[in-house]
């Protein structure tokens, strides 16, 4: 019985290395992960990427994104969105707005632990990850009704060296990625350079919360911009279209407060250069439903954060 156990031991420490062997590349499914599509129609396929052997999810992501690309442009077409997995998603003429497809934690990935054994040795954990989606993809110009949509060449372009070279590390910063990429007959800037960022002491500190590395403008701007940039858009998109798509474009000045669990309380509206309520409220809504992550820090406190609403 000992030496089977001391051979399982000795298994185990090698495993890494075996999955290193047989860790997902940038393939076709098979054994070892890859991609596969199933069509919708002509201009809309569920795209899915598995992973296997352990690849890190950023790594699963960026081939997921890869592929609908390459699939975009294998069918002819310049363009594509994502959305989420749903069975009238392609028949909805504008379906409800998602995030842009931006890797943020967990979310559009299905983590399956595949750590198992008969005995109790140290053993790593091997955690594999999907990613699935629908793509639409459309044609260049972006149509008028279309509100926003991933130029699939300059992905492309973006990402295969990545994709090719086999290295799991160094990754493309995906933001940087998808800004580029990004075609919209609106433009949204999120921050501005008067806002500031100010801790908001905590009881029992005594006075340290400075110390305590409240979230700074970039920070919260950054995750603004990846949680709710679609949703912006989208608001704007409507209220052009409600106003006349002459309408010229115009600023929103907010004061809110990020509380260190990552909830955004007391969004209040300063400024505004719009008139529509209901499109301000709408902004509101969206920043007041940011997510950010929970972390070690003071609450802050944003002032003169500025959301920049401008037609293309």
């Amino acid at each position: 019985m000992q030496g089977s156990i001391r051979t399982l031991r000795v298994m185990a420490a090698l495993l890494p290395v075996a999955l290193a062997g047989c860790a997902t590349s940038y393939q076709s499914r098979g054994l070892t992960g890859g991609y596969s599509d199933r069509r919708i129609d002509d201009s809309a396929y569920v795209v899915t990427f598995r992973g296997k052997g352990g690849a890190s999810r950023d790594r699963i992501y960026e081939f997921w994104l890869y592929r609908c690309a390459e699939l975009t442009l294998s069918h002819g077409y310049a363009l594509f969105a994502v959305r989420q997995n749903r069975p009238s998603a392609q028949l909805e003429p504008d379906p409800a707005p998602t995030r842009l497809a931006v890797y943020r934690g967990n979310e559009g990935a299905t983590a399956i632990d595949t750590t198992f054994f008969l005995v109790p040795v140290p053993m790593p954990k091997i955690t594999d990850y999907t990613y699935s989606a629908t793509v639409l993809m459309y044609g260049a110009p972006l149509a008028p009704d279309i509100v926003w949509a991933l130029d699939a060449q300059k992905i492309q372009a973006a990402l295969k060296p990545y994709v090719l070279s086999g290295d799991d590390g160094q990754a493309p910063d995906q933001a940087t990625v998808l800004d580029s990429a990004l075609v919209a007959h609106e433009s949204v800037d999120i921050g501005g350079q008067q806002a500031r960022s100010e801790a908001t002491p905590m009881p029992g500190d005594r006075g340290l919360a400075p110390l305590k590395n409240p979230r700074s403008v970039a920070e919260v701007s950054a995750t603004l911009r990846g949680a709710g940039l679609i949703a912006c858009l989208t608001a704007y998109h409507r209220y052009r279209d409600l106003n006349g798509l002459a309408a010229t474009g115009g600023d929103i000045r907010l004061d809110f407060t990020v509380r260190g669990t990552g909830q955004t309380i007391d969004v209040r509206v300063t400024a505004s250069s719009f008139a529509d309520p209901e499109f301000v409220a709408a902004v509101q809504a969206v920043l007041s439903g940011t997510e950010f992550g929970a972390r070690d820090a003071a609450d802050t406190d944003l002032k003169n954060f500025v959301i920049t609403f401008r037609p293309q």
